[in-house]
Parts: structure tokens; C-alpha cells; sequence
């Protein structure tokens, strides 16, 4: 069994080509055409410090991403506070999935980070899905 480990450079996509996999030992018999995207996951927090179970709750969920799209390369994640009269009102969540070709945006805003990044990543994995069962058709 042969395990391949790819290291993404620079958040592209990598492929062995054929030259590429003869070069390392492996004849016609034993080709393999195989194509890694490797995600990209970004937070930004804005006008403020999060704690750290915040990051890892958002960072574990935005994770599962990947069962839903095959080729995902970044994906992008907002955490803002709606200040209205230097009160915070709301806790805004906005993701951006960026996909070969596509760009996918959520927006959600609630009282609480978790609350409002469980739903926009609802809207995001919707919008996902339509689109795969689009390409799909």
C-alpha cells in the first residue's frame, strides 16, 4: 500500500502527473490521476479579542465543511459585534466559501457567536448542497 502526503503550497490545488508518479517508481500498471485541494480556513474577529473555545468551536465545525463540497479551498469566517450607541446589540457571523468557479456567502446575527454561526453554517451547507446537486443534474 502506497500512502501518498501531500503538503498544500500556497492553498492550490496539487496534481501528480504522470511523469511526476514514473518518476517515483510507479509503472503504467500502478497510475493514479490524484487531485488534492487542501482548505484554507480563515477568522477574523473584528474590534475585539475571542477567547479560545470560541476559535476551536468555530474551527471544529467549519472543519465539516468538507463533507459537503469535495473541492473546497478556503473558507472564510467573520465574528463581529453590532454596536448600536457603543451598546453591542447583536453578534453578526458571516462565512464565505470559496469553491473552484463559485463564491458562497452566509450571514447570520443573534445574541450569542454559537448561535448565529450555527446558523449561517446552515445556510452555507444548504447553499452547498444546491449546488452540487445542480452540477450533478
Amino acid at each position: 500500500m502506497i500512502l501518498f502526503m501531500f503538503l498544500a503550497v500556497e492553498k492550490r490545488n496539487l496534481r501528480l502527473t504522470f511523469r511526476s508518479l514514473q518518476m517515483m517508481g510507479l509503472g503504467a500498471g500502478n497510475f493514479f490521476h490524484l487531485k488534492c485541494f487542501a482548505m484554507n480556513l480563515q477568522i477574523h474577529t473584528v474590534h475585539f479579542v475571542a477567547d479560545a473555545k470560541l476559535i476551536e468551536y468555530v474551527s471544529r465545525k467549519a472543519a465539516k465543511l468538507n463533507t459537503f463540497h469535495d473541492a473546497l479551498i478556503k473558507v472564510e469566517v467573520f465574528l463581529k459585534l453590532d454596536n448600536v450607541v457603543h451598546h453591542i446589540k447583536d453578534k453578526v457571523v458571516e462565512i464565505k466559501v470559496h469553491v473552484p468557479r463559485y463564491d458562497f456567502f452566509a450571514k447570520s446575527s443573534t445574541k450569542q457567536f454559537e448561535e448565529s454561526f450555527d446558523k449561517a453554517m446552515d445556510s452555507m451547507i444548504n447553499q452547498l448542497r444546491r449546488r452540487k446537486e445542480k452540477q450533478a443534474a
